[in-house]
């Protein structure tokens, strides 16, 4: 298995490091530019760098270096999270977590889930399962899958379709469904509850799974 944890740009609180760490366990690491800061602040050391590092003011090299450092110009077509994903896929990544600590610039966040669909969905024979999260949420894409969600009572599951219509079906929710049809654009997936540790979201069609966590 080669796992890979990529390390986004964003505010990271001294209360959040130990989550942060525990998902660097037996993990490829990635530094995404300003993620830098991650490894920074909690002592973890990169395995690789990526960026054209235009919010850093200490060179990477210096800081790390033991670190395979991937520099691009500023004037680029891709952002520094789509180069990073890549080249772990290129690597031959079976599982990508994106850590996003933080919402951010609209525009980004929504492109690093759509990046996450595009993934999903390109043609390879090799399957990866990609999430997007921080202490707040968790973000998978399903694609005519199945996701095992455990958290804690109270904890909101949504379901959001991409495709035009998506067959829905949860258990271990407060709302139950089985095959609901949702149209792309109607919010009756969203704000759903976990009634236990452990819930089931099916989705027949292509949609983004959203679960947040009770802090």
């Amino acid at each position: 298995m080669s796992a890979f944890v990529l390390y986004l740009h964003g505010p990271y609180r001294k209360s959040d490091l130990p989550f942060y760490k525990s998902l660097a366990k037996g993990r490829t690491l990635m530094a995404v530019d300003g993620g830098l800061n991650f490894f920074i602040r909690s002592g973890e050391r990169p395995n690789v760098i990526v960026g054209d590092f235009d919010s850093l003011r200490r060179d990477p090299v210096k800081l790390f270096p033991r670190a395979k450092v991937l520099r691009f110009p500023p004037d680029k077509d891709k952002t520094d999270t789509q180069l990073a994903v890549e080249y772990a896929v290129a690597q031959g990544a079976d599982s990508i977590d994106i850590v996003q600590p933080f919402l951010g610039e609209a525009d980004h966040f929504a492109g690093n889930l759509m990046l996450l669909a595009a993934l999903v969905n390109r043609k390879s024979k090799r399957r990866i399962r990609f999430r997007v999260l921080n202490p707040a949420y968790e973000i998978v894409f399903l694609n005519c899958g199945t996701r095992i969600i455990t958290g804690r009572r109270g904890e909101t599951v949504s379901v959001v379709p991409l495709t035009a219509t998506i067959r829905l079906t949860c258990s271990g929710t407060w709302y139950k469904a089985r095959r609901l049809l949702v149209r792309r654009g109607e919010t009756v997936g969203l704000r759903n509850q976990m009634i236990a540790s452990r819930a089931t979201v099916s989705v027949e069609g292509q949609a983004f799974v959203f679960h947040q966590f009770r802090r």
